[in-house]
């Protein structure tokens, strides 16, 4: 398991989570710094008030109302049962966890085997059995190019985890901030947002490549 995760900066303009409750959200995000490689997660309510509410006077029946009141606002975490104990996992832990294909450590929980089943089998739509939407959208070389946003494409997570994917070996992040602070220096933008970020980074992998690279 890795030690760090990924928490998308708009999570604070998202409905869903400025729903919840205030513990209700410290809840959420405790829960996603608690899941594993594949964003699977004991949900048992004593495990998570002794990892989240350590220190808190915080009772066992406090934080079983509170994941109740996630799993009835949020529709990003599945919960289920195996064998009478708890466990939950993140639809779209893929999408804003940026993890290299050769460093995941496969889950020790249980899957959730319909939504495993719904991953594996062709003849089923992704929304067949599984009690929520498993989403797999990635972003597409025309949504960056029609981006409004001029800095959009470079920051969407998506997008950065294909960059990390194909540029294993370079900080993708500390790049991007370096690709919008000299675009912001030259007063320039890009049509494609996409291509220039690759040519800087095919750049900056270069010995003694420092990332500056001209894309008309």
């Amino acid at each position: 398991m890795l030690y760090r995760r990924l928490l998308d900066p708009h999570i604070w303009e998202s409905p869903s989570f400025n729903n919840l409750s205030r513990d209700a959200r410290l809840l959420f995000i405790g829960l996603i710094t608690s899941g594993d490689d594949e964003g699977y997660f004991r949900a048992d309510s004593a495990s998570l008030r002794r990892s989240i509410f350590g220190f808190d006077d915080m009772k066992k029946d406090d934080v079983i109302l509170l994941l109740k009141e996630i799993q009835t606002k949020i529709n990003s975490i599945h919960f289920f049962k195996e064998k009478n104990e708890a466990f939950g996992h993140f639809i779209n832990w893929n999408k804003y966890q940026l993890l290299r294909k050769d460093r995941i450590i496969a889950s020790l929980r249980p899957k959730c085997q319909p939504c495993e089943n719904q991953l594996t089998t062709k003849r089923q739509p992704m929304v067949a059995k599984c009690p929520h939407k498993i989403s797999k959208d990635k972003i597409s070389k025309d949504k960056i190019r029609e981006s409004k946003d001029k800095y959009l494409a470079l920051d969407d997570i998506t997008f950065k985890k294909e960059l990390q994917d194909k540029f294993p070996n370079i900080p993708i992040e500390e790049e991007i901030e370096k690709m919008k602070d000299w675009l912001q220096s030259k007063g320039e933008t890009r049509k494609d947002y996409a291509a220039f970020a690759r040519n800087w980074l095919r750049k900056a992998k270069e010995p003694g490549g420092n990332g500056v690279v001209i894309v008309r």
